[in-house]
């Protein structure tokens, strides 16, 4: 009844079209639509739990010091079969978060990477100017005054970490 009420009409300029519509139903049909909504529900509710059961299997038989004492655990019975365990899983990774940012990651990877490779406070010295430049011509002012008071710091100035 909706879908007919609710499809666009195009009617001529200066026309208006209104409609509105009661709709009945006895008490066997609204148990059965009640049923129908509850099992939906529960099936949702059932995939939901398999779904974090199989994340779970995933991460712990994606990290092979996870998967042996899980086994044990799970299975003390069987430790023979460990190896067998092993060698079928090895190739299954851990599940996604969805909402993990792995842009993020790679980013934090990049900065672990370019300070290990900044060995001497003038190498530092000249990454953190060229930084603070670069932050002032984005207009990330609040950036560019952390760069700069890290710059202007006493283990930025060359000869200041000997000791």
């Amino acid at each position: 009844m909706n879908a007919v009420i609710a499809r666009p009409l195009t009617p001529e300029p200066g026309l208006t079209v209104h409609g509105e519509a009661w709709l009945t139903l006895t008490d066997a049909d609204l148990s059965i639509a009640e049923e129908h909504l509850k099992r939906t529900q529960h099936g949702d509710l059932e995939r939901e739990e398999m779904r974090h059961r199989i994340d779970f299997l995933r991460s712990v038989l994606s990290d092979p010091d996870q998967r042996t004492v899980w086994w044990i655990d799970q299975y003390p019975e069987r430790l023979a079969e460990l190896h067998q365990v092993q060698e079928a899983t090895a190739g299954v990774t851990p599940p996604r978060d969805h909402t993990h940012n792995t842009v993020e990651d790679e980013v934090a990877r990049f900065v672990d990477q370019l300070l290990a490779e900044m060995r001497t406070p003038q190498q530092r010295e000249v990454f953190l100017r060229a930084l603070t430049q670069t932050l002032r011509a984005l207009g990330s002012t609040d950036l560019e005054h952390a760069a700069a008071r890290l710059a202007t710091s006493p283990s930025a100035r060359p000869g200041a970490d000997t000791t």
